[in-house]
C-alpha cells in the first residue's frame, strides 16, 4: 500500500513539474517582429476644443490624435 501511494505521488509530482515547465516555455517564447509589426488600429481621440474670444465662448471639434481641427469655430 505504501509502495503504490509513494509511486502515485511521485508520478503526480513529475507530471506537474513537466506540465509547468512546458507551459512556462510556451508562455515565454515569442517573436519580437510579430509584436512590433502587427497593425493595431486604435480609435482617434476626438473632443471639443474651447476658446474664449472677447468674452464669447467658441467651440470646435478637434482630433487630438492627429492634432488637427475637424470643424470651424462655432459659438457655444
Amino acid at each position: 500500500m505504501k509502495k503504490i501511494f509513494g509511486i502515485s505521488i511521485s508520478i503526480m509530482i513529475s507530471v506537474n513539474i513537466i506540465s509547468t515547465t512546458a507551459f512556462g516555455f510556451a508562455v515565454n517564447v515569442y517573436d519580437d517582429n510579430t509584436v512590433t509589426t502587427q497593425n493595431i488600429s486604435r480609435k482617434n481621440k476626438i473632443d471639443y476644443q474651447y476658446r474664449n474670444i472677447n468674452g464669447i465662448l467658441y467651440k470646435r471639434l478637434y482630433d487630438f490624435t492627429a492634432n488637427k481641427p475637424l470643424s470651424d469655430w462655432v459659438r457655444a
